[in-house]
């Protein structure tokens, strides 16, 4: 998978379309965007892009690096598409393709609707009055420095050495069996959900009357699941110790934290 990496190459594409529409349109709203503004900005995401892989293939890439991470993958990806979005809107208003929103006639109303609507239309005429520098160009960019912004706040999350999520290989791991290819693991789910049951019914007798026949199927199936997931992770901790080890020599921990004393001069 390289959606970051497309998404990535999108934006850097949309910034050149950007900075193009700047260079060529006689728009009369091209100077709401500095051109040296925007290319502070172009240059703060081509570090980003930069620093974290996001235009890489393979190993190196940002996509490979949040293989087990789908949180961070997919709030990753929103930020890129957002980012996106506001550049390619941007560009059409500057390169003249269609009109800001606040130049664009306003719909038809019925009288109807207009009685009812004067309050609200009366605030909204006030409120643009005391916004009146607030253009959609203007809210663009301000748009585009705030995600990048955000992208800077998530590459620290990204560079934490313990991004991805412990449980994920886990979840993954099905040992089937070699005569059917049934996933072993699975088959224990009816039983844990039978006895989460059977333990919520025993504990929930002696106070029948106060519940008042309320309905907890969610938290049972919350608690079989919790416990299946847990037998997945035990059975995978238990296989990867039996892969046998590639490093044969072995430290013991005194060795190890001797070393460490040494490296860190603690020890004289």
């Amino acid at each position: 998978m390289s959606s970051i990496r497309l998404a990535t190459a999108a934006n850097v594409l949309a910034f050149q379309n950007l900075t193009t529409a700047l260079d060529t349109s006689d728009c009369k709203w091209a100077h709401l965007i500095e051109n040296d503004s925007l290319q502070d900005e172009i240059g703060r995401f081509r570090v980003w892009s930069g620093n974290l892989g996001a235009l890489q293939k393979g190993h190196s890439s940002l996509d490979y690096r949040l293989r087990d991470s789908p949180l961070l993958s997919t709030n990753t990806l929103k930020f890129l598409k957002e980012l996106e979005e506001n550049i390619n809107e941007a560009s059409a208003i500057v390169s003249g393709a269609r009109l800001p929103y606040e130049l664009q006639p306003k719909p038809e109303v019925t009288e109807e609707d207009d009685d009812d609507d004067d309050d609200f239309f009366d605030k909204d005429d006030e409120d643009d009055e005391d916004t009146g520098s607030r253009t959609e160009l203007s809210m663009r960019f301000s748009e585009i420095v705030d995600i990048i912004d955000n992208l800077y706040k998530l590459s620290v999350r990204i560079r934490t050495p313990t991004i991805r999520t412990r449980s994920a290989k886990a979840a993954a791991f099905k040992p089937k069996d070699p005569e059917t290819g049934v996933d072993i693991l699975s088959t224990y789910a009816e039983y844990d959900l039978q006895h989460v049951k059977e333990l919520l019914r025993y504990l929930r007798q002696p106070h029948e009357g106060e519940m008042g026949g309320a309905d907890y199927d969610y938290l049972t199936i919350r608690l079989s699941a919790a416990i299946t997931l847990r037998r997945r992770q035990f059975k995978y901790w238990k296989r990867r110790k039996l892969i046998p080890n590639p490093h044969p020599f072995h430290y013991s921990s005194l060795t190890i934290i001797k070393s460490l004393e040494v490296e860190w001069g603690y020890m004289s």
